[in-house]
Formats: structure tokens, sequence, C-alpha cells
């Protein structure tokens, strides 16, 4: 029997299989090689009973995993967030400088972003691609809004300008960033 978090590299590597870049396979590729963490974080309730309710292959593998996904409360501090954008989401970094995998090159892992919440527009260098699992959300690329759900496939090429905003339900998404990931590019912005 394949270990829950085995299961979940695997289901999120398909995810990225499916992106037509270099970088999505290269990404899936990674993810097929994370190791199994050896220790098991404390569950998060919040995130459990947010993918429960989302039938996607990834959302139930990542729900099994649950335990084991080391998910951050509030990485946007990392960023220097303002305080409308403080408590607004999870990130569980799976692949990048000091993750699980260690890379100079991929930064993945999963989103959650909490109901009825606006992320605030921003950019940053790095090449983006999120791949929602469960809930949906209005997003915004380069100044277009669209609403996506489960399955979808969100791109952003190097700083173009995006947020997102939830309603009744969190936004869940495997996410990953390639090209320069390093943080310090990241910008809040004025907009939508």
């Amino acid at each position: 029997m394949v270990a829950p978090f085995e299961r979940l590299m695997e289901e999120t590597a398909r995810l990225f299989d499916a992106e037509e870049r270099g970088e999505g396979p290269v990404c899936a590729d990674a993810f097929r090689q994370v190791p199994t963490p050896q220790h098991r974080q404390p569950p998060r309730s919040v995130i459990q009973s947010a993918l429960e309710t989302s039938y996607h292959p990834a959302a139930i593998a990542l729900y099994q995993a649950g335990d084991w996904v080391p998910w951050e409360l509030n990485s946007t501090s990392i960023f220097g967030a303002t305080d409308d954008a403080e408590d607004v989401y999870f990130v569980a970094r799976i692949i990048g400088p000091g993750c699980l995998m260690d890379s100079d090159t991929i930064l993945a892992g999963y989103f959650l972003q909490l109901p009825g919440i606006y992320y605030p527009l921003h950019h940053h260098e790095a090449a983006e691609t999120y791949v929602v699992i469960g809930g949906e959300a209005d997003w915004t690329s380069d100044m277009d809004i669209f609403r996506f759900g489960p399955g979808t496939m969100i791109h952003h090429p190097p700083y173009m300008p995006h947020a997102m905003r939830t309603f009744d339900q969190p936004l869940i998404a495997a996410w990953r960033w390639s090209g320069n990931i390093d943080t310090d590019t990241y910008r809040f912005l004025e907009g939508w």
C-alpha cells in the first residue's frame, strides 16, 4: 500500500505533468523525489475541514496525508505584508530552499486561502503556476478577472500582477515558483 504522503506527492506531480511549460514537468519530477517527512505535523482542523468538500484526487490525497504536511500560517509576513494580508492563508512548502526536498530552482507546495478573503494585488520575478484542487476564487491576472475552480491551472509569468478573492469556501491549490525564486522580488501593488 502506498503511504498517504507518497500518494499526495504522486497526485501533485500529475498536476504539473499537465503543464505545457518546461518548468511543469521538472517540478513534477521533483515532487516524485520528495522524501516522506520523519515527523508528523500537528493537524490543522481548518485545513482538513476545507479539504473534506473537494473530490479532486489531489485534494483527497492531501486530506489523507494531512498530518504529514508542514503547513505554515501567515506566510505573507516574510514579504512584509500589510495588515490586510495577515492571517489569510496557509502554505505548505514541500520543494525549495530548506524544504523537505531541497531545491534552489523550484519553490513548490500547497496553498490554502481562507473563505471570504481578498489576497492583495502583488507580483514577483518568479514564474508561478497554481492548480486549483478545491474551492473557487475570483482571480485577477494582469487586471482581467476570472473565476477558477477545481482542475483549473493558472499561470503568472514573471512580474504579472495578480490577486485572489475567495467567497464562502476556501481555495486550495498546488502551487509552484520557478526562475528567480528569491522572495525579495515579491511586492504588493495598488489596484483591484
